[in-house]
């Protein structure tokens, strides 16, 4: 009896140990398993106004008050009041004042004062346009207003879709650019190139166009309900989704766009888009006529300090879906700017171009000057000239000679913007073809998973 105790005693106890070692897998597992996607946050700070945009004076209007704090104090305030003033002191504080001219709270420079309508969900109105969340201003070291508007994502997105694509398009077209939107919004309030100046995006083209409760539609908004908690991951992190107007065919990738790692992203690769019907879309072909020899007046103040005279030739290479990723521009005194991504050659050439996919040639046609005509008498009557074989005509100068052709630089290219990631108007003619939006997405980032997250 004892021997057989001392066994059960010690299978009890190693029974005991493994289900305790068991249990500890299962809940290492489950650690594991809750903590494999990114957690995500269920606000964004968009800056509405900063840097050149930034406010002298800005004045604050909604309904109902406003509860006031600052930077640090959770302490809040409750105005009574319709609006309210912001401006900069002499000495660099942020004040926000009644329409009676009471301070109703100061702060120093670079501490934030934050506005909340006193009512949940309603909007506060500043410089004319309505924005639901609450307000962060401070003044920046050019006493100037800081103006950050914080709100919840899909109530952001309310005011990004409409502004970045048309609320009339097809649905699936439509929550395909809410899952994308939503995504770039959430990636950048975990990292953000604006994160020094207090916000995650700007309400400008350079992140998303952002037009807070103005352009609200019905449809947009259905869109962003139907699609609510859904993000782009990539190996278990969330995805980086560029997006632009029109691809012209072809997508570039990220790295022939803005350099780096070409194996960082291969989810934001270069592959043709056969889906899209880019010669039937807004810019999606396009071409620019210049006279020969003016394309300097084109290019962006950032390069033509590196040139001393005008531009003599273009030597460039084209990706497998047309992008310009690498040119050598050479001036007739021998100087070169040598542009390494397509990101750079777009840049380059300023409003030029509407991408950076397209070729470039010297061609002749028929003069701008003489296609109108020029009447002469002739010994048949009058006659009008059409000048492209060339002619010579009398003037009180004496005997003048015109060619009839113009030697002009033509820019034929295709697609507007990066070409990076998703194409919207690709988009709408996948979703116009049947595609739904989750095989859209997929389409311009393959490789990548669609995941309901909670906030």
């Amino acid at each position: 009896m004892k021997f057989l105790k001392k066994n059960y005693i010690e299978m009890s106890s190693f029974c005991i140990k493994t289900i305790v070692f068991l249990l500890l897998i299962l809940n290492l597992s489950c650690f594991c398993i809750a903590f494999e996607y990114e957690t995500t946050s269920s606000e964004v700070k968009v800056g509405l106004y900063h840097g050149t945009t930034a406010l002298s004076s800005a004045t604050v209007s909604g309904s109902d008050g406003y509860y006031i704090s600052t930077d640090g104090n959770k302490t809040k305030e409750f105005l009574n009041v319709s609006s309210l003033k912001l401006k900069v002191s002499a000495k660099g504080k942020t004040q926000l004042l009644t329409m009676f001219g009471a301070v109703a709270a100061e702060v120093k420079q670079g501490t934030k004062i934050l506005i909340s309508p006193a009512q949940s969900g309603a909007a506060l109105t500043i410089s004319g346009t309505s924005y639901r969340g609450y307000l962060e201003v401070y003044s920046d070291s050019n006493n100037k207003l800081v103006v950050i508007n914080v709100i919840d994502v899909d109530s952001y997105l309310k005011g990004v879709l409409p502004s970045e694509v048309y609320p009339s398009w097809h649905e699936e077209a439509l929550k395909a650019a809410a899952v994308v939107s939503r995504t770039f919004a959430v990636k950048n309030a975990m990292s953000s190139s604006h994160s020094t100046l207090g916000f995650d995006v700007c309400s400008s083209t350079h992140c998303q166009v952002y037009s807070g409760t103005s352009k609200e539609t019905k449809s947009t908004n259905k869109a962003i309900s139907d699609t609510t908690g859904k993000l782009i991951y990539y190996n278990g992190s969330i995805a980086t989704t560029p997006y632009h107007s029109s691809s012209g065919g072809g997508t570039e990738s990220s790295a022939g766009a803005w350099g780096g790692n070409k194996d960082a992203y291969p989810y934001l690769s270069s592959f043709v888009t056969p889906y899209e019907d880019y010669r039937n879309v807004p810019n999606g072909k396009w071409l620019k006529i210049i006279p020969k020899g003016t394309v300097d007046q084109y290019v962006s103040s950032l390069y033509s300090s590196k040139l001393a005279g005008p531009i003599e030739s273009f030597d460039y290479e084209r990706s497998n879906t047309g992008y310009i990723q690498k040119m050598t521009v050479k001036d007739k005194s021998g100087l070169t700017v040598q542009l390494n991504t397509s990101g750079s050659v777009r840049s380059f050439f300023g409003s030029l171009v509407k991408s950076a996919n397209f070729g470039i040639a010297d061609t002749y046609i028929p003069s701008m000057k003489t296609t109108s005509g020029i009447s002469v008498i002739t010994s048949q009557g009058e006659s009008v000239l059409s000048g492209i074989n060339g002619y010579s005509y009398i003037t009180s100068d004496g005997i003048s000679t015109t060619p009839g052709l113009e030697e002009v630089t033509v820019f034929d290219g295709q697609g507007y913007g990066h070409g990076v990631g998703m194409s919207q108007y690709g988009a709408m003619c996948m979703a116009n073809l049947g595609f739904k939006y989750d095989e859209i997405i997929n389409h311009y980032f393959p490789g990548t998973e669609i995941i309901t997250v909670s906030e």
